[in-house]
């Protein structure tokens, strides 16, 4: 019998897919400004600020919550998991912005070269504009849990403690609202940090074998996502749960491939979108986000797979 967990791996590949084809329909958000139209997508429009926007980065957080609660089993050494974290972060998240992002941005035309000392130094302390916001802000939330977590000592692996710490800081978001862009995206990171916490969460319900500890704590789960997240935040937050835990746990080639690339295609994407973007503003909606989605998500593909099997696999976090 398989000991890996196919379940996280498929849904994890799933949401790289649906971040993937948000990308490829950005262009048409009412949301998003950064580069110009003249063609309206209602459609297009419709899916990505209605459904996409509503679930995708959300799904990533609980996802990286839900791994990170096996790093609660370890022996804890701190020096070790900021490398680490950094190395599979934060390094990816400079070689991408700066020989990736950036010089695609500056070909299209979107950057002049006066502009590139500016777009570095917002790169530098995480303020920049780009779809690297998530990488920073998931390095902050893995190192403010970690050193948090740190300090419960050998009471942080407690349901208990889980639970109290769900409510925490759930309360916390509710009465300290974010603000602008801050230096490594705190400000996202302190928003989906309750994502993460309810990955956090769900893995600890999932080994836990005491019955009246699970029904405490599920109906506290709904709770603090509606207080914080809405009616919407209850429904990912249930749909998530129903996937991990009674899904099959097997998968597909595809699937497993995707997920192998995870980091590299959200790395990597987006920019080449720009791409189609900047040569064909105007062209059939269709055939842009198709163009995206697929010729760009190929080529994305073919460059992170590359890349990972290489001497280069730091560049895609390996």
């Amino acid at each position: 019998m398989s000991t890996h967990n196919y379940r996280i791996s498929n849904l994890r590949a799933i949401a790289i897919l649906t971040v993937m084809l948000g990308h490829s329909m950005i262009i048409y958000s009412n949301n998003w400004n950064l580069l110009a139209t003249d063609v309206a997508s209602p459609l297009f429009c419709f899916i990505k600020e209605s459904i996409i926007d509503l679930y995708q980065m959300p799904l990533f957080f609980v996802i990286s919550g839900y791994l990170f609660h096996n790093t609660l089993m370890r022996d804890w050494n701190f020096e070790h998991f900021l490398l680490k974290k950094f190395r599979r972060l934060m390094v990816p998240y400079f070689m991408v912005a700066l020989f990736w992002l950036i010089p695609i941005r500056y070909i299209i035309g979107y950057y002049k070269i006066s502009d590139i000392p500016h777009v570095m130094h917002t790169i530098v302390i995480g303020t920049s504009n780009s779809h690297l916001w998530f990488i920073a802000a998931l390095f902050l939330i893995f190192i403010v849990f970690y050193l948090f977590f740190g300090i419960l000592g050998k009471y942080r692996t407690d349901n208990r403690t889980i639970g109290i710490t769900l409510l925490a800081l759930f309360f916390a978001i509710k009465l300290l609202p974010t603000t602008d862009n801050l230096f490594l995206h705190v400000n996202q990171a302190w928003w989906y940090s309750g994502w993460f916490m309810l990955g956090v969460t769900l893995r600890s319900l999932e080994v836990c074998r005491d019955t009246v500890t699970k029904i405490i704590i599920v109906p506290l789960m709904i709770i603090v996502s509606r207080l914080v997240y809405g009616t919407c935040g209850v429904v990912i937050m249930l749909l998530t749960s129903l996937f991990i835990l009674y899904s099959p746990n097997k998968s597909t080639k595809f699937l497993s491939s995707v997920d192998t690339n995870c980091m590299g295609l959200y790395l990597l994407h987006s920019p080449l979108c720009w791409i189609v973007f900047s040569s064909f503003p105007n062209a059939n909606p269709w055939l842009i986000v198709m163009t995206n989605f697929l010729l760009m998500g190929c080529l994305a593909f073919i460059i992170s797979n590359y890349l990972s099997k290489s001497r280069a696999s730091f560049v895609v976090g390996l």
